[in-house]
């Protein structure tokens, strides 16, 4: 291998968008897609990425950020008391200690210990057996098998949704907003059922703009890979000095 280039991973998701096929994507808003117009990826999973892509002469490309490490902005009381609540861990709470899947976790221990909701005895136990303890709440929620569950993933789809909306409206991406990352397919029902929609369009005076700017969630987990293959098609790696 003569040379390497090392990329952000979202870098690398934003640059695989143009190898997906129509298969591997779910329409949560149509809009109008720009020609050339800016694009934006953002994924939650082990922690809460986000890139963004502009057109420069015949090509995208992409720009890493960690937008992710942005102040969370609870968007109702509830929320505010989960700021509240994460606040005494964390001191500042950024936007990707509730939008991840340690973050979801988060949301359900706040459920349970700050408003003593109290989950079933099944999930409980499947807590016990499966590591993944965001990948038990929201396998539970989406399967209506625990009220706790259920209103975590509510949140959760909220927060993200808001959040993706924020980002939206600071890249101008009229080229689109991509969900991908580990969570969003294994969440989808949640995330067509208009609570994730609803919070990315609140934005008062602005949700009119965003409704012109089509969404999709992303379902095929290479697509990193595909933008790998992009980056490494296009020669820009160099070989080492050394």
């Amino acid at each position: 291998m003569p040379c390497v280039t090392l990329i952000n991973d979202f870098a690398a998701a934003g640059l695989g968008i143009s190898r997906l096929s129509p298969e591997d994507l779910i329409v949560l808003q149509a809009g109008r897609a720009r020609e050339h117009g800016v694009r934006l990826i953002i994924g939650a999973g082990t922690g809460l990425g986000v890139g963004w892509l502009t057109w420069q002469e015949d090509r995208y490309v992409a720009h890493a950020s960690e937008a992710g490490h942005a102040d969370f902005a609870p968007l109702d009381e509830l929320q505010d008391e989960l700021l509240v609540y994460l606040r005494r861990t964390f001191g500042r709470v950024s936007a990707e200690r509730v939008v991840s899947g340690p973050g979801l976790r988060r949301i359900f221990s706040f459920l349970q210990e700050w408003k003593g909701e109290i989950p079933t005895r099944e999930l409980l136990e499947a807590f016990r057996k499966r590591p993944d303890g965001a990948e038990v709440i929201g396998d539970f929620a989406i399967a209506r098998r625990d009220p706790v569950a259920e209103r975590a993933l509510d949140v959760f789809a909220s927060a993200y949704g808001a959040f993706a909306g924020d980002m939206a409206l600071a890249a101008l991406a009229h080229g689109g907003v991509h969900i991908a990352g580990g969570i969003a397919p294994k969440i989808l029902a949640k995330l067509q059922d208009g609570a994730f929609m609803r919070a990315f369009l609140n934005k008062g005076r602005y949700r009119e703009l965003l409704e012109t700017m089509p969404v999709h969630v992303v379902l095929n987990p290479q697509v990193g890979l595909y933008g790998a293959l992009v980056e490494a098609a296009r020669g820009n790696a160099k070989p080492d000095p050394g």
